[in-house]
């Protein structure tokens, strides 16, 4: 109506559905984004719906004033509610991602005079202007996208926003801690949910405090990675732990020795999910050092399985092996099972690399399955699965590989790890180039690069790229192979993630071949042109990809 000649098109048709759906199908809040294809393309109009409130006018000037723009729409609803279910409306704006009824009491109820904060909500669903759903047994609360931006403009007119902010951050670090214990114990797997559920509000909880309580901050970060690593990684959490990165680094020196013990080993689990393995055992190893001083026990196991990162990167299997068999000693003491996992599947990779004995690395798998089901580890079940597969490689047994690593893939699917997901598509695309299966690891490749590609995971991107030269060496596509290298070792320069040491002998001598079957100045022309293509870049040429 607004534009006669208006059609959907392929084009236009996403835009469409994103605009009705981002303005939670609230009618007039669609006619009146309607009004605007007189003016805005769909893609203009969804892309400012951030301020949906200044686009949206210009209704219908017969209409009830109330009905004329979006805001006045709400801003009549909002004149309809008493003082107290006013100021409630306001100070919910402090949660993103929804909340529970007990996060509310704490956040918004400690002057709230008048009704308590249950009958004060269940009035505000009566309005529509919360929802809630039951998800594990516990009920959250939310609301529509259009009244969460309305309410935080009412609540930042307000001058209570940092004692609410301040209050937001305090019940977050409790509940950090609370998660910390609970993942510890039979309910783990509830405490995983709940977790989960509460990213976005720690994520905000963290922003908010280091810029106003650095302790608090590092408190919750430092919690929450018991989580994220017990469960596996989720894509979401992923981006959030590199997010953080780069102000947790320059804090640590301000804050108590245990506060910075257990910050830096949870920094060095960052820098290990971002393919920076050298940073990440720096870190580890002043974590280590730091909990021999305090003579606390407790975090001491898992950090020196995280100091022995780099020992196996760089290929010093004994010095590996001698620190995770001292660091399960102390897990079994603690009978701490999550570090007592980790360390047997650890000790079974490093046994088969240092001694090629598959069997006795087997045997170190046998004990921790039981030990994932009794504690509701299921992540740490498919870390088994996956670890036996690596050893079903060693012994050159592909059905039993492939198998386990496809076991692996479902159960971390289970349990939300979709990163975990992406290494295990990894795992399959190598096995399937290993065995000569090379149309079926180029499938694979195309799906793990853009997948490393999306969420910022740029040594996962240069070891595909790597992956890619491989394939075309088996097609001697030779040119090709090496502008892939040459794209992947600069890649890996400039973010300083270096190749292990297996990874490296192989690269140099796929190189080497190279070198010795090209004209002279071929090669460092095809190398040059190949280190000046950006990562956009190079990740498109690898997906030009074929095996033909």
């Amino acid at each position: 109506t607004a534009k006669p000649d208006f059609k959907l098109t392929k084009e236009n048709t996403p835009f469409v559905a994103q605009i009705c759906s981002r303005l939670d199908g609230i009618p007039l809040a669609i006619e009146l984004a309607a009004a605007r294809v007189k003016v805005l393309s769909p893609e203009q109009i969804a892309s400012r719906l951030d301020d949906r409130f200044r686009l949206l006018t210009g209704g219908a000037r017969t209409a009830l004033p109330r009905q004329q723009t979006l805001r006045a729409m709400i801003d009549w609803s909002y004149s309809l509610l008493s003082e107290a279910e006013k100021t409630l409306f306001r100070r919910l704006a402090v949660f993103t991602g929804g909340w529970t009824l007990e996060a509310a009491e704490f956040v918004c109820g400690e002057d709230q005079e008048g009704p308590d904060i249950l009958d004060l909500m269940s009035r505000l669903g009566d309005k529509s202007l919360i929802t809630s759903e039951e998800s594990n047994g516990e009920i959250r609360y939310h609301r529509l996208e259009t009244i969460r931006q309305y309410s935080r403009e009412r609540f930042f007119e307000t001058e209570e926003v940092e004692a609410i902010r301040d209050r937001h951050l305090t019940y977050y670090v409790q509940f950090s801690e609370e998660i910390e214990r609970g993942l510890q114990e039979p309910s783990r797997k509830l405490w995983v949910h709940r977790s989960g559920s509460e990213q976005e509000n720690l994520r905000t909880a963290i922003e908010w405090g280091l810029a106003r309580d650095l302790e608090s901050a590092l408190r919750i970060t430092a919690n929450m990675i018991v989580g994220i690593a017990s469960g596996g990684y989720s894509v979401k959490s992923f981006g959030w732990l590199r997010e953080i990165l780069q102000a947790q680094e320059t804090t640590l020196p301000a804050v108590p020795p245990p506060l910075r013990a257990k910050a830096l080993a949870a920094l060095a689990f960052i820098y290990i999910s971002v393919g920076k393995e050298r940073e990440a055992s720096a870190c580890a190893e002043q974590a280590v050092a730091l909990y021999h001083q305090l003579e606390d026990r407790r975090w001491l196991a898992s950090v020196m399985l995280l100091a022995t990162r780099t020992l196996e990167s760089s290929g010093k299997w004994v010095e590996a092996e001698t620190a995770l068999k001292e660091a399960l000693a102390l897990a079994r003491a603690d009978q701490n099972a999550v570090v007592t996992i980790w360390l047997l599947i650890t000790l079974a990779r490093v046994t088969a690399r240092l001694h090629g004995d598959t069997q006795a690395a087997w045997e170190f798998t046998e004990e921790a399955p039981q030990l994932a089901m009794d504690a509701e580890l299921d992540g740490q079940v498919a870390d088994v699965y996956e670890v036996r597969g690596f050893l079903a490689v060693y012994s050159g047994q592909y059905q039993q590989a492939r198998a386990f690593f496809e076991k692996a893939m479902l159960t971390y699917q289970g349990v939300d790890a979709d990163f975990n997901v992406l290494l295990n598509k990894s795992n399959l695309a190598h096995l399937e180039r290993q065995f000569g299966h090379y149309e079926q690891a180029l499938e694979r490749y195309r799906e793990t690069i853009v997948g490393f590609r999306d969420i910022g995971q740029l040594g996962g991107i240069a070891h595909q790229l790597e992956c890619f030269g491989f394939l075309a060496m088996a097609g001697e596509r030779k040119e090709r192979a090496l502008k892939l290298f040459a794209a992947a070792d600069a890649l890996r320069e400039k973010v300083g993630a270096p190749m292990t040491s297996e990874e490296e002998a192989y690269f140099d001598e796929q190189i080497s071949v190279l070198r010795q079957n090209m004209e002279p100045g071929q090669f460092e022309r095809i190398w040059n042109s190949g280190r000046a293509l950006t990562m956009e870049q190079a990740v498109q040429f690898a997906l030009e990809e074929n095996t033909g």
